[in-house]
């Protein structure tokens, strides 16, 4: 029989637009867990790690 294996951990954004500033270094003090597959490929998993976080997204321009 075929087991998948999972595993969690804490994931968090860290938002490195000016990486000097001193407020930006410190970690959530309550980082959200998720799981992750490790038979999926991590590409097809971080959609979901992204909707999590709510990080803050870039539109590419088009033209």
């Amino acid at each position: 029989m075929y087991r998948q294996m999972f595993f969690t951990c804490q994931v968090q954004y860290l938002n490195d637009v000016d990486p000097f500033s001193y407020p930006t270094l410190y970690p959530d003090v309550n980082p959200p867990d998720h799981t992750f597959s490790a038979t999926l490929p991590l590409i097809n998993q971080l959609a979901a790690v992204h909707r999590l976080l709510r990080a803050p997204h870039r539109k590419r321009r088009k033209g």
